[in-house]
């Protein structure tokens, strides 16, 4: 049975026996509409073992939106869906499983064992959530040349966020050996868009910067660390566009507005760091002078 909660009175109503509330009379609105003809629909596709449309009513359970939060309901037909060799069925149960901020009861090992049987039947992104759980041990003995061998496949599909995990990792040796030249690979394959770390964001500008290991290009490296200072407010990124504007570095060049943007760094309160490399970076201008 499901039922429609009365957005008028918040009663609790049979469906399809009744569309309109048999508490105050309201009818159920367009939202509740609109959605009971795509579950009635996915229902009808259910009873005849479409496996996508027992997710498709699975997750009308687990959100709640419409129809009463059914968790049980949800999880027994997602299982259903999962067991009938549906690969995001078996991942969105990997994901109920593993995430803390839903309502589901969490387990890691069920969540790597039904990741594994969506890699296994052909589930991109589940490559990436397996690496997660070989490099930390979530459901598994941790094995991290397991857990780089798989964030290395998912970046190689192009994923941006194992792009970005596998290029920090590559340029600080985390889990492997130091190799920048892969890391600045990554980097180039990433965009602001794709909303990325502060981190990555300051790395791939100072690798832009740098030209070491990837083109030198001060337009990106400007719009890289742009990005962390205004999505992060990223002292290290400031110091880097004070530079650009002092020395006229793919920008017309305007020691002024360097030389104030090095001073606010410098006076800061909340960075220590930040605050040491702005002095420094003024007192060598000023000794140039």
């Amino acid at each position: 049975m499901i039922f429609w909660k009365c957005s008028n009175c918040e009663t609790n109503n049979l469906y399809p026996k009744t569309v309109e509330c048999e508490c105050c009379g309201a009818k159920m609105n367009s939202d509740q509409t609109e959605s009971a003809k795509r579950f009635m629909f996915y229902k009808q596709r259910a009873d005849e073992g479409d496996s996508y449309a027992i997710m498709n009513m699975a997750e009308f359970y687990a959100s709640g939106d419409v129809f009463i939060k059914d968790i049980d309901k949800a999880l027994e037909m997602m299982t259903d869906a999962a067991n009938r060799s549906n690969a995001d069925a078996q991942q969105k149960l990997a994901d109920w499983y593993f995430f803390e901020d839903n309502d589901f009861p969490s387990n890691d090992k069920l969540a790597f064992e039904w990741a594994t049987k969506a890699y296994e039947s052909g589930n991109l992104y589940s490559a990436e959530f397996l690496a997660t759980c070989y490099l930390h041990g979530y459901g598994v003995t941790k094995n991290e040349n397991k857990g780089i061998e798989l964030l290395t496949e998912a970046a190689n599909f192009g994923f941006s966020r194992p792009m970005e995990q596998i290029a920090n990792y590559y340029n600080d040796g985390r889990y492997v050996e130091i190799d920048k030249q892969k890391a600045a690979q990554y980097y180039s394959r990433l965009c602001i868009d794709d909303n990325c770390l502060m981190e990555t964001a300051y790395n791939a500008g100072f690798m832009y910067y740098d030209g070491k290991y990837i083109e030198q290009n001060y337009t990106k490296a400007t719009e890289w660390f742009n990005y962390a200072i205004d999505r992060y407010s990223d002292l290290g990124s400031k110091i880097m566009i004070a530079k650009f504007h002092y020395n006229g570095l793919g920008c017309p060049q305007n020691k002024a507005l360097g030389y104030r943007m090095m001073v606010e760094i410098a006076e800061n309160k909340t960075d220590e760091w930040a605050s040491n490399m702005a002095n420094k970076h003024l007192a060598m201008w000023e000794n140039k002078n």
